[in-house]
């Protein structure tokens, strides 16, 4: 084998992990533009009904689906339910209390502080269907990430997935 041969045989092996690369690269500035409209949205816009719909495609963009809710605080810092799309499920089954909430995978992350992903493969089903979960039909994928402000928690973010080939990573 010549010299040459050798060089074009060294960059075809080495094909797979520049396209992994480059489409980690995509990702990353993808998330990254993402996130400072969102950090632009969240400064300038000072109606929160102008918020919601806005943030919308940029869930969409950032996560293949834009099925999301979101639970406050309120001044007795109990949850409340501050807006929800989701093209699956429109509406919710029936308002819930904070002691509903808690009982949820909202309330889950809210009480834990902490991000939670759940897969219906491996989540046990109760979870998914139950009526507290407010949902018709379970999601394929759920994510909860506590929404903070300064050291405290004042809401949770939930994105769901209903697509079984659509799953969320720890990127995610």
């Amino acid at each position: 084998m010549d010299a040459g041969n050798n060089g074009s045989y060294s960059a075809l092996k080495r094909l797979p992990k520049i396209k992994a690369l480059l489409k980690k690269y995509r990702h990353v500035k993808n998330m990254q533009s993402n996130l400072l409209k969102l950090s632009e949205l969240a400064s300038k816009t000072t109606d929160m009904q102008m918020f919601y719909p806005a943030l919308e495609s940029i869930i969409s963009s950032l996560f293949s689906t834009d099925n999301f809710f979101i639970v406050l605080t309120n001044q007795r810092q109990e949850l409340t339910l501050a807006y929800h799309h989701n093209v699956t499920e429109h509406e919710f089954l029936q308002p819930l209390t904070h002691q509903d909430w808690l009982q949820t995978l909202a309330g889950q992350v809210f009480t834990s502080k902490q991000a939670i992903h759940c897969c219906y493969q491996q989540t046990p089903h109760a979870q998914f269907t139950s009526p507290s979960l407010t949902q018709k039909q379970p999601c394929q994928e759920w994510l909860g990430v506590p929404l903070k402000r300064q050291n405290q928690i004042i809401g949770v973010l939930s994105i769901q997935s209903y697509s079984k080939t659509q799953h969320f990573n720890h990127r995610d």
